[in-house]
């Protein structure tokens, strides 16, 4: 076979299987909600294939969704009743652009592995840009699937008059008054029966146990897993 053939030939090939197509219409839908990005994902574009999720930060550098990661840092991943993937993202979470606590962007990265060649495997990569919509509540709290998270105003919020029982504020000032003043620390009241103790911890030591705790321009952070060590479970009625 004529070498200038062969070399054609290899050339083709070799476009052919790098060839990552966009998706097509309808099978990647976003939206900005009430407070987090939306993404939904038509199972049938994924077909049998395994698939991830990352999102990046604003040097490019890309983390994986996992389990673990996405509960500390506000990120969900579900199926809808039909089995296509939802993915939702607090405007307060890692990795979010935040541009004065109004604006917020966010990357993420659709992986798809091919089961039977690596090279036919694609990423698909794409920005969110969402506005607040309405000003913040001085107290904010989410429950999602994976995780809780609570924002506040930095200025200390008036949250005793919100439904909170006076003594337990009482009980934590103590605590929070022996901290380092120059250290974030985390003072949780975890029930031992009838007892309440107050179990101190610093930011980082937090982080180790799945904990998010951030600030932004004008809000404090705090995101925990279900599973979370000092969280308790109550049945309702």
């Amino acid at each position: 076979m004529d070498s200038q053939l062969l070399g054609v030939l290899l050339l083709l090939v070799t476009l052919i299987t790098e060839v990552k197509p966009d998706p097509p219409p309808g099978a990647i839908q976003r939206e900005c909600r009430d407070r987090y990005f939306y993404v939904w994902i038509d199972r049938n574009f994924l077909s049998m294939q395994n698939w991830s999720i990352d999102a990046s930060d604003d040097s490019g550098n890309k983390f994986p969704l996992t389990p673990w990661f996405a509960s500390m840092c506000g990120f969900t991943i579900t199926p809808d009743k039909w089995g296509n993937p939802e993915i939702r993202a607090s405007f307060l979470a890692c990795l979010v652009q935040n541009d004065n606590d109004d604006t917020f962007s966010l990357n993420i990265h659709l992986n798809i592995e091919h089961p039977l060649s690596p090279r036919l495997s694609s990423t698909h990569s794409f920005s969110m840009t969402c506005g607040l919509g309405y000003q913040w509540n001085s107290r904010e709290i989410v429950c999602e699937e994976n995780y809780m998270e609570v924002s506040v105003t930095r200025l200390f919020p008036g949250i005793a008059e919100e439904q909170m029982e006076i003594e337990d504020w009482e009980a934590v000032i103590p605590a929070a008054q022996e901290a380092i003043t120059s250290v974030w620390q985390i003072v949780f009241q975890v029930a031992d029966g009838e007892v309440t103790q107050l179990r101190t911890m610093t930011t980082t030591e937090a982080h180790g146990f799945g904990y998010g705790v951030n600030t932004t321009a004008s809000r404090v952070v705090f995101r925990a897993p279900y599973k979370s060590n000092e969280s308790r479970i109550l049945v309702v009625s």
